[in-house]
């Protein structure tokens, strides 16, 4: 996914909080941010959630607006959109300003005070495993875990999976089995168990720096049919010659 590089650092005004010793967590009330997405739309409220985590993690302009581009797999002008339908929505705060070497982004990311039940995800899911999933797959993951009701056995239907998150059947049993391959989520007797990601593989890491680097813009499976189908190409000429 070839693009224009944005180089803009990122500076969260929200000061962290110091981190235990341990997994870095974020809270996420999942019902209000499930809420988002007829509001915002379902890449919006990845970008949200997302923005929350990284703030856990990244330390003072460490982060650039491209870190976003290829967390999210999104060209930088959709990531802009973004942030201004949240803004819209009074969830995010930003202003652009003049800094040293490039410009830089300021951001105030609004929680909104909840009594529901939190969870504590992992920061480092953001930077580990979505990644390696489309934006789409990893909000289904997130959305069946939110509906775990004992041990890591979730109960939710399609059809409310459907209306939530504002997606076609037939995307959601994409998603559904994508994620069953990947290990994560896995169908025993009739339930849905969902499972914690494991540890990024040497491979895996691999891909997530070449994604990083901007030299692996498309999904494996998409460059593997690319080189496929230019191979074809290629062997067709040779024989038409």
């Amino acid at each position: 996914m070839p693009h224009d590089p944005d180089a803009t650092r990122i500076y969260f005004l929200a000061p962290r909080a110091a981190a235990a010793e341990g997994i870095v967590t974020v809270p996420v009330d999942f019902t209000h941010l499930f809420s988002l997405v007829p509001r915002v739309g379902r890449n919006a409220t990845m970008l949200y959630v997302t923005l929350r985590a990284l703030r856990q993690t990244a330390g003072m302009g460490s982060f650039k607006v491209d870190d976003l581009v290829w967390l999210l797999r999104a060209r930088p002008w959709r990531i802009w959109w973004w942030m201004h339908k949240l803004s819209k929505q009074q969830l995010l705060v930003y202003r652009l300003a003049n800094g040293y070497f490039t410009n830089v982004l300021l951001f105030q990311v609004a929680v909104r005070p909840t009594m529901a039940r939190e969870h504590d995800v992992p920061a480092h899911w953001f930077e580990h495993v979505l990644p390696l999933h489309s934006r789409t797959r990893f909000l289904v993951y997130l959305y069946v875990r939110s509906h775990e009701w004992g041990g890591d056995v979730t109960s939710v239907s399609e059809q409310r999976m459907i209306r939530d998150l504002r997606l076609p059947v037939l995307r959601v049993r994409w998603h559904l089995w994508q994620l069953h391959r990947a290990g994560l989520v896995v169908r025993s007797r009739g339930e849905h168990v969902v499972r914690d990601p494991e540890p990024a593989s040497i491979i895996e890491h691999g891909e997530i720096r070449l994604r990083e680097l901007n030299v692996l813009g498309w999904p494996m499976v998409h460059l593997a049919l690319a080189v496929l189908l230019a191979a074809a190409c290629l062997l067709i000429l040779y024989r038409l010659h």
